[in-house]
């Protein structure tokens, strides 16, 4: 009876064959759904100290889950917890204790206590970066672009929108006035003659009025939660490649932290009749990849002329950086009753680079391409149709051109020729690996980026790196196959500015030492990442790392960083090398 069958089949029939179905493996969704957490994301968190107490303002990003309290929890004591509801997407408090860091605690998604940032009310210190939101980040930068500078720095500020009026008067108060206490009379006000007064007063430091301005949280995107998306077939389509019936499906899924990220795409058909089917995934492919870390650096120098030339030195940052990546094609035909044409084919393409940029620049001349790495997986069994053409250097290159100009604060003009001169940057340094299987797994498995670079920059010349990957994948087969693409990788980003003052003539540039990252893992490899930021810490430190994320350093002067974003501030500079920069009163502002 089964012979009868085999050969009552149509061999020209896009129906699965009598009796075939196929059932997706309830496992594979199982692998994106598990840990589908979204938890709130912080905007902002700024403290002012007035001089009967502190004020705190927390913003939350519009574009994630929006609490409606938040839990403070004091570190030291975490038996000291303030409950805070949230409103339009805020919450302040005015009852918090000077001197501590306090976690922010949301619940997420699935019911369970998440820490989300901190607030830390400890003094500033002079040398220590002023850490702001990404929003008032990318502001500064554009405010020190050419042609930008036709206001004081107040002034630009007090007219900024996007941006609190909180978040403005606490980056004021440790900017220009040096973490000076302002009066309570004046809560809530924006400080115009507060901050002219301790610019006044700070003339005594020189021409130049000096600080980083760092980013609050590195941005990562997708954020630091991470993703986790995935589709099931069949789809809607009634004909053609991307027609699937009873004994055929798709799927499609996606788990990304910044660049790392655990890709999955599969077709699979048992006895599922004469159409081939194709899928394809291509993220990063002449567009801005989703997949992306950036750290930034602005040392931005003011005067009562606001930015006087006089300001110039040289800050050196020492960065160390790593993308790894295990990419699989697997493809196999074949199974019970299975006597047609049959065949499979598999394709899995991960790429990553590494690139420096000056935002004000208007041109991508400035652009350093440190390494570009390519990998490529291909299986094809039983003479598989032929693959389409591989992502190269022509849309890596457009894709990182776009995430550059996205970044610039400065209008570049001449697409087509700057597009251009990234692509051959791109195309100079990339490193392709390949590797090709007949019905096996096809795997590469290395690293694509790995190195350390020195870059020198100068005031008001916001710098920033970044790493950024993509992916391509591609399965397709006819009949009886199974087919996969399968992308697991990781990354880590470090960087550390060399404290002290360049020389003994720009007193203006003394800095302490600090350092900040970015890692993320898809791929089991979290503690390689976590050492080898680690590693570059230590072997770039003054001796040690008093505070990390705004806190005490727990384990001395040594650092094991804790959280997969965060920063660092050195031990005190010898006597002779310290940063002197005097803290004004401004009580009785002239």
């Amino acid at each position: 009876m089964a012979f009868g069958q085999i050969h009552a089949q149509d061999p020209n029939s896009e129906e699965p064959e009598p009796g075939a179905t196929i059932t997706p493996d309830p496992a594979i969704a199982a692998m994106f759904q598990t840990n589908t957490v979204q938890t709130p994301l912080v905007k902002s968190s700024s403290v002012i100290v007035y001089s009967d107490g502190l004020s705190v303002e927390i913003e939350f990003m519009a574009t994630a889950m929006t609490p409606t309290s938040v839990q403070l929890v004091n570190q030291s004591n975490t038996s000291e917890v303030s409950t805070l509801n949230v409103s339009g997407g805020k919450t302040s408090t005015q009852a918090l204790t000077a001197g501590k860091v306090y976690n922010i605690r949301a619940t997420g998604s699935n019911g369970q206590p998440y820490i989300i940032g901190t607030v830390n009310t400890r003094p500033f210190v002079a040398g220590e970066p002023v850490v702001v939101s990404e929003k008032l980040y990318r502001s500064l930068s554009e405010y020190v672009t050419p042609g930008n500078q036709i206001t004081t720095l107040s002034n630009y500020l007090k007219q900024l929108s996007g941006v609190s009026q909180h978040e403005k008067i606490s980056f004021l108060q440790r900017y220009a006035m040096n973490g000076a206490v302002l009066p309570a009379s004046i809560k809530g006000q924006y400080p115009d003659s507060y901050v002219r007064h301790a610019l006044k007063e700070r003339q005594t430091e020189g021409e130049c009025i000096c600080n980083f301005v760092m980013n609050q949280v590195t941005v990562v995107s997708p954020d630091e939660t991470g993703i986790m998306d995935f589709t099931i077939g069949p789809k809607t389509a009634t004909s053609g490649p991307n027609f699937y019936n009873l004994a055929s499906f798709w799927f499609r899924g996606i788990t990304a932290q910044g660049p790392a990220k655990f890709q999955l795409l599969e077709n699979t058909g048992q006895r599922a009749g004469r159409n081939r089917r194709t899928e394809t995934w291509t993220i990063g492919n002449e567009t801005i990849s989703d997949n992306y870390v950036r750290i930034g650096y602005h040392l931005m120098c003011l005067g009562i002329t606001e930015l006087p030339a006089e300001c110039d030195c040289e800050k050196t940052i020492r960065y160390d950086f790593g993308y790894s990546t295990k990419i699989e094609a697997r493809t196999d035909v074949g199974g019970t009753l299975c006597v047609f044409q049959q065949d499979a084919t598999a394709r899995a393409q991960d790429w990553a680079v590494a690139v420096v940029t000056r935002e004000k620049v208007n041109n991508v001349n400035d652009v350093q391409i440190l390494q570009s790495g390519l990998g490529v997986a291909t299986s094809t069994c039983e003479g598989g149709v032929p693959i389409s053409a591989i992502v190269g250097a022509l849309n890596i290159g457009v894709s990182v051109f776009q995430l550059i100009k996205s970044v610039k604060t400065g209008q570049i003009n001449d697409a087509a020729s700057q597009t251009k001169e990234i692509v051959d940057k791109v195309e100079e340094v990339l490193t392709p690996f390949l590797e090709a299987k007949d019905c096996n797994a096809a795997i590469v498995e290395r690293p694509l980026l790995q190195g350390t670079a020195t870059i020198t920059f100068r005031p008001n010349d916001p710098m920033s790196f970044m790493v950024i990957s993509g992916s391509s994948m591609e399965v397709s087969g006819l009949r009886c196959w199974s087919s996969r693409a399968i992308i697991n990788s990781s990354f880590h980003l470090a960087g550390v500015v060399n404290g002290g003052a360049p020389n003994a003539n720009t007193p203006h540039c003394c800095t302490n030492y600090f350092s900040n990252w970015a890692w993320a893992s898809q791929s089991g490899d979290a503690n390689s990442r976590k050492n080898a930021i680690n590693g570059h810490l230590a072997l770039n430190s003054p001796g040690g790392w008093q505070t990390v994320n705004g806190q005490p350093n727990p384990n001395g002067n040594s650092l094991n960083i804790p959280t997969a974003i965060g920063y660092a501030i050195g031990v005190n500079l010898p006597n002779g090398q310290q940063c002197e920069k005097v803290i004004p009163i401004n009580n009785n502002p002239r």
